[in-house]
């Protein structure tokens, strides 16, 4: 008995909350049921919304946490627009780098090839060779005597084999060779 009781009270709540009306003065408007806890009444050429105290607070609560997790978000984009701005003038100033360095690598190049060039070109002026023969003419004074002796000798770059031969002496000598201008 106590079922049907609730069934027809509901009934009767849900059949008399159709006709709800809201008076403003001398005029009556009707209230529609939108949704089961929410009305809509239209005043003035604009539609209004009658909520439940809980659903109001339900909605307040959640638009603040939404409104939390939106201003998150906007200062974790901020951070990242400043990152990515940082990383922008880096690789700017990186690519400036490398292109001053390319520069600077050019040109020492170029120096490299010329003094290079120099170099060879004065060893050829001056008549130094990589591999050269020396042979010469000169006298021997050994305990008194005197001699006439002959001079033969190798260079190859800077080292330097002589000999020195006589009627009746020999020697070697071995060095470097030290220009002096």
């Amino acid at each position: 008995m106590n079922r049907l009781m609730m069934i027809m009270l509901t009934l009767a709540v849900a059949a008399a909350a159709q006709n709800l009306t809201l008076r403003r003065d001398a005029e009556t408007m009707p209230m529609i049921q939108v949704d089961e806890r929410i009305w809509a009444v239209e005043m003035d050429g604009r539609t209004f919304l009658l909520l439940e105290r809980s659903l109001v607070d339900s909605l307040t609560k959640k638009i603040a946490r939404q409104e939390a997790v939106i201003r998150r978000h906007e200062a974790v984009l901020a951070a990242q627009d400043s990152l990515l701005a940082r990383y922008q003038s880096y690789e700017t100033a990186a690519d400036a780098h490398i292109a001053k360095q390319q520069e600077l690598l050019a040109a020492a190049d170029s120096l490299q090839r010329g003094y290079r060039s120099l170099y060879f070109d004065a060893k050829k002026l001056l008549g130094y060779a990589s591999f050269s023969a020396t042979t010469g003419l000169g006298w021997i004074n050994t305990e008194g005597s005197s001699q006439a002796a002959a001079l033969v000798g190798l260079t190859w770059r800077r080292n330097v084999i002589n000999a020195l031969i006589g009627r009746k002496s020999f020697a070697i000598a071995i060095g470097i060779h030290w220009p002096i201008f």
